[in-house]
């Protein structure tokens, strides 16, 4: 009765831990809600479906872990969303994380102080909105930074595809 009870509680803690494994997130902005048509890139819509086929049959995720945001579906609120949901609290340590960018990348004021140019380096949503004097909906390098703080003892890869990605 006993060994039957600890098979049952350790079949029933099996899903929990089977259920993180190796993650992407493919994200791929062209068009911009907020910017004018001559701003939009052409290479994110043929950057995506390579990124995909690169992971899935190079690099062994399944069709089932990768994640991807196209145009519209690339808010900044759904990235930071699917980075926290989907890369983080989807994933245990050991496990592989791939984050791919393609679009418009940025610099912005650095409101925290920690560059030394005084400037952050940002990637532009698709909702990215013109303020006075400079951009918000941008995600910037140190949310980026957290985030890789938070996948301590993962296999990160992360790609980004856009200007002022470099620090």
């Amino acid at each position: 009765m006993i060994r039957y009870a600890a098979a049952l509680l350790l079949s029933l803690s099996l899903p929990a831990v089977a259920a993180a494994a190796d993650r992407a997130l493919v994200i791929g902005i062209g068009t911009y809600a907020n910017l004018p048509e001559k701003m939009f890139l052409e290479g994110p819509k043929n950057d995506v479906p390579l990124i995909e086929k690169l992971l899935k049959e190079k690099l062994g995720y399944g069709t089932d872990a990768v994640r991807v945001l196209r145009d519209a579906q690339a808010t900044r609120a759904a990235i930071l969303s699917s980075i926290d949901e989907w890369l983080i609290n989807g994933t245990q340590p050991g496990d592989r994380v791939y984050l791919y960018f393609s679009g418009h990348g940025l610099q912005v004021k650095d409101m925290s102080g920690d560059e030394e140019d005084g400037l952050d380096e940002a990637l532009s949503t698709y909702d990215i909105v013109a303020g006075d004097g400079d951009w918000s909906n941008v995600i910037l390098d140190d949310e980026i930074d957290a985030m890789l703080a938070r996948l301590k003892d993962r296999a990160v890869t992360i790609v980004i595809d856009a200007c002022h990605s470099g620090t």
